[in-house]
């Protein structure tokens, strides 16, 4: 199984969640590949959408694991402008991480409905997600368990 691990970090908290993820599945003997989404020019929070200086090729991986923080209540503009261009993902199981500032219900879990939205919409068939907020005393902890959530809809399915 090959898995990419496709993700964009504005400040570095979502890199941080994914590498310990991919640190965790490469552990496990999983062929891991990670690729960093980056905007033609810097990003401004407030964009909706930007264009990337490359769209990823995901033809070769059979699972896709889409990582962004949750900006304005919304996925990150690099996030959507990939989701946006991406012709098909047949055959393709997916996954979310997302990271968050603010309670979950402020922002991610639309996050994650519209990710969800536009993957099925392009043929990719849905694991699950995790996420972690990042305003919490136990935020190790609660990395290690979305890293253990990914893994786990990972081995279920496979």
């Amino acid at each position: 199984m090959k898995i990419g691990v496709i993700y964009y970090s504005y400040s570095g908290h979502t890199a941080l969640v994914v590498d310990q993820l991919v640190t965790d599945l490469n552990e496990s003997g999983a062929e891991v590949s990670k690729i960093v989404l980056e905007p033609e020019s810097p990003l401004q929070l407030s964009a909706i959408t930007v264009p990337l200086k490359v769209q990823p090729d995901v033809s070769g991986f059979d699972v896709l694991i889409l990582g962004t923080p949750v900006h304005g209540g919304r996925m990150s503009a690099p996030m959507l402008a990939f989701l946006e261009k991406i012709p098909t993902l047949e055959g393709k199981q997916v996954a979310y991480l997302l990271t968050h500032f603010f309670p979950r219900k402020w922002g991610a879990a639309q996050t994650i409905e519209v990710m969800k939205g536009l993957c099925w919409e392009r043929g990719g068939k849905i694991l699950g997600s995790a996420d972690v907020t990042w305003l919490s005393l136990r935020r190790k902890k609660r990395i290690l368990g979305a890293v253990e959530d990914i893994k786990t809809l990972l081995t279920a399915e496979n």
